[in-house]
């Protein structure tokens, strides 16, 4: 069994020293960026009430049901408009002594259309107006991106946010003197979309709608390593 000698074994631990030594440890970089895109929406939304007063609960609620049938008969004929009911409810009114004098019965109704460019098509709005001259109320006019137009603009948000990430740690790096490395984790992180404001339409005439752009923000967080 061979021994090494004392002077031989120093030199070897200075040498292993050294190599420790020389082996960094690579940086980590956490980083966070945001994609945003702005699309015209490309469905119209109109949410609408009829609303009844008659002195008996069953008069209300008979001509509610009446009107109802009649919009949503209309909203069938129009071209590519889908109608939804919504909350149906009942209300009173009484005197100073208590006693029942009215009764309000309502009903929502709920629109969607396309909107081609932002722009709700005319059939949609054509109904409104109609609806409208029926007696039924506008509560909210406004429009949105479909489920599809939607997917379709957070696709784009995040490849924005993804290129700022990779822009900004090329920055780091060769501002440190250093190198992105691989990529160790990755997230994504929705930040949802910025509808348009909508309007409050009570004219009897087709109403006018003209939406601006849906901002759509994703983003992404990284942990990065830097090399030399």
């Amino acid at each position: 069994m061979s021994r090494m000698s004392v002077p031989r074994l120093a030199v070897l631990l200075v040498l292993l020293g050294g190599a420790s030594a020389g082996a960094q440890t690579p940086t980590e970089l956490h980083l966070t960026a945001t994609g945003t895109v702005q699309l015209p929406p490309d469905e119209a939304v109109a949410d609408l009430t009829v609303q009844v007063y008659a002195p008996q609960a069953a008069a209300a609620q008979a001509s509610v049901n009446r009107l109802m049938a009649a919009a949503l008969d209309a909203a069938r004929h129009a071209p590519g408009i889908t109608a939804t009911t919504g909350l149906y409810d009942v209300a009173t009114s009484s005197d100073a002594q208590g006693h029942v004098t009215q009764y309000a019965a309502s009903q929502v109704l709920h629109l969607t259309g396309p909107a081609e460019d932002g722009r709700p098509a005319a059939s949609f709005t054509d109904l409104v107006g109609r609806l409208q001259a029926q007696g039924l109320q506008v509560n909210t006019l406004s429009a949105q991106l479909s489920p599809a137009g939607r997917q379709h603009a957070e696709d784009q948000a995040i490849q924005a946010a993804l290129r700022r990430l990779h822009d900004q740690a090329m920055l780091i790096a060769t501002s440190l003197g250093e190198k992105a490395g691989p990529i160790k984790s990755l997230t994504v992180g929705e930040a949802g979309p910025i509808a348009p404001f909508p309007g409050r339409m009570m004219a009897m005439a087709a109403p006018s709608d003209q939406p601006g752009p849906v901002t759509v923000t994703e983003s992404v967080s990284a942990t990065i390593d830097l090399t030399p």
